[in-house]
């Protein structure tokens, strides 16, 4: 690894929420949000991001709250909580509930807890190297090598899984 990509994991590193990928690429978008458009590309030059890629989602969250406006008549406001991690998540999960998985005795492996696949957290994701193993995880994709792997990785709280997803669990093992 060459000097300027050790300069970009050391400026990437303080973007990184603890809790995992989902919340560190939503930080990501906030922080980018709020600059000035020169701000913007030079903001993306520290950390070696994409600046039309985060345009494009700005396009698509503009065309979500606008769905959400005149075709769902739910009343969006002006500043919306950006940073309300816990509430972003239990959608997830909600939604997502196929792509939950919990630890095993097997330091590296998790089970979903639909169909019990064994996957791996990804190389790629915040929490590869984590100190501390979430118990359970929520991921965005699953990549096949010689392993199952999951990316796009996020801890959740099992207090979640049985407030909010525990009857979709009943619904899909039937």
């Amino acid at each position: 690894m060459n000097d300027k990509n050790k300069l970009i994991n050391v400026a990437r590193r303080k973007l990184i929420h603890p809790d995992g990928d989902h919340l560190t690429l939503l930080h990501i978008f906030y922080l980018w949000q709020e600059a000035d458009i020169k701000e913007k590309k030079h903001f993306c030059n520290i950390y070696a991001l994409n600046n039309e890629i985060l345009q494009q989602v700005e396009k698509i969250k503009i065309q979500l709250l606008e769905i959400m406006k005149n075709k769902m008549k739910i009343e969006i406001p002006k500043k919306l909580h950006m940073h309300k991690w816990d509430q972003i998540l239990i959608c997830l999960c909600k939604a997502c509930f196929f792509n939950i998985a919990k630890s095993t005795s097997n330091t590296n492996v998790y089970i979903n807890l639909v169909n019990k696949t064994k996957i791996r957290i990804h190389p790629s994701s915040t929490l590869f190297n984590s100190y501390i193993k979430p118990t359970f995880i929520f991921y965005s994709d699953i990549v096949q090598t010689k392993r199952l792997y999951a990316r796009i990785v996020t801890k959740i709280e099992a207090d979640w899984l049985l407030k909010y997803v525990s009857a979709k669990f009943q619904v899909a093992k039937r």
